[in-house]
């Protein structure tokens, strides 16, 4: 059954067995780095955080606000924002590795390949 690819809103595509095991071993590729785990499971934390009306939570969608931001670090520094709404400050690189195992067949480098990226086949983030 051939699958277009994956259109933003909708359920997505199913799995196969395959595409499962080739995608779990990929994540277990880049998760052996002692950063990218820890970040992957506070990723999956902070894309549940509710909207302010009540909607939304575990929807795949992550507010960019703060992220990549760099603050210099002086003792006792009391001028750095306080980030009381959920700031993703920190998770660029994990949510980069992952948005690359979506769109890429052959990464991480060393992996096993998909015959089409996860968005031509049209899974779902």
């Amino acid at each position: 059954v051939g699958y277009s690819a994956y259109v933003p809103g909708t359920p997505g595509g199913p799995w196969s067995k395959k595409e499962l095991l080739i995608v779990k071993s990929k994540l277990y590729r880049i998760y052996r780095y002692a950063e990218q785990a820890p970040q992957a499971l506070r990723l999956s934390f902070h894309d549940c955080v509710r909207y302010t009306d009540g909607s939304g939570g575990c929807d795949g969608c992550l507010n960019w606000k703060g992220v990549g931001q760099r603050y210099k670090l002086w003792r006792c520094n009391k001028k750095l924002p306080i980030a009381d709404k959920g700031d993703n400050n920190g998770l660029e690189n994990i949510v980069a590795k992952l948005e690359r195992i979506y769109t890429e067949t052959d990464f991480p480098e060393g992996s096993l390949k998909l015959n089409k990226t996860l968005k031509e086949s049209g899974k779902s983030r």
